[in-house]
Parts: structure tokens; sequence; C-alpha cells
């Protein structure tokens, strides 16, 4: 049985004092979050208990 009344959820932002949080983007935030995640031993280190990366290039982490 299908509930149709479901509706998906509506992408929103969340504005906080220190942070604010949005809907992750591909397009919008890949060059971002590869600077970010690589680059140098500290940066990679975020891949160390992940199953995948680091990644090639921008492209490649977006795949």
């Amino acid at each position: 049985m299908q509930n149709r009344t479901w509706q998906p959820p509506e992408f929103c932002q969340f504005n906080g004092q220190f942070v604010t949080l949005s809907p992750l983007i591909p397009e919008r935030d890949i060059d971002v979050l590869y600077a970010a995640s690589h680059g140098s031993p500290e940066k990679e280190a975020v891949w160390n208990y992940l199953f995948y990366g680091p990644f090639d290039s921008p492209s490649t982490m977006k795949d």
C-alpha cells in the first residue's frame, strides 16, 4: 500500500549563530568540498574512516 499523501521535504537553509546548514548541491559545492578535503595530510585525514576517497579530482568526487 502506498501513501499518496506523502510529500518530500522542502530544501531549506538553517542559519545559526556560528554555522549555516544548507542542502548539498554538487554542481555548486563540489569545488569547495574538494579543496577542504584534499591537498594536505591534515585535510585528507577526513577520509581515514570512510570506504571511499580521497579522490583524484572534483569531477571524480562528484561521480
